[in-house]
């Protein structure tokens, strides 16, 4: 129970970190164009990094499943980013932001009987972040770039997607 809380208690303060950020930014939008980027690469890198790690220490095959399906798609969707981003001047981070970094190493750290709530737990928590970052990127005031803002609102399907396996899988790993 201790690391559900650490791990909620990391997403909640990283979202006060991103509020702070505002003053940089053109008063029109949500965020600025690198903003999004920065946020939304290391989101990936963490989907992706927590994916590979539950496709391997995961003691259930439907959450090996899972994981190696999410880092299959996030692989894809940092891909898709990292061209975007470069077309645009703007830069990819090379390793995540010290918020995700801690919740991968909290789960990391998972013991064996723990990992799989945790992992599917974690999954939930960031799978809510990046929907609502990927949300707010993508309305009219979002972003300042409109191919980025559209790219956002495309992948606004799959991150639900992704957050309802999580949560099923999640509220099946509570009745076994």
């Amino acid at each position: 129970m201790k690391q559900f809380t650490l791990l909620f208690t990391i997403l909640v303060a990283g979202m006060s970190v991103l509020q702070s950020c505002k003053k940089d930014r053109d008063p029109d939008f949500l965020m600025s164009n690198q903003e999004f980027v920065t946020q939304a690469s290391s989101s990936h890198m963490l989907e992706i990094d927590a994916g590979n790690l539950a496709a391997n220490d995961a003691t259930s095959d439907t959450v090996k499943r899972y994981g190696t399906f999410l880092a299959q798609s996030h692989t894809a969707a940092f891909d898709e980013l990292e061209t975007l981003a470069t077309q645009k001047g703007l830069t990819i981070l090379s390793e995540m932001n010290d918020l995700d970094q801690n919740n991968y190493d909290v789960l990391d750290n998972s013991n064996a009987e723990q990992f799989d709530r945790n992992f599917l737990y974690l999954m939930l928590l960031s799978h809510q972040d990046t929907y609502s970052l990927y949300y707010n990127a993508s309305r009219p005031n979002g972003v300042p770039d409109p191919q980025l803002r559209a790219w956002a609102a495309q992948k606004l399907e799959s991150i639900e997607e992704h957050f309802d396996e999580a949560q099923e899988l999640y509220g099946a790993s509570s009745t076994q």
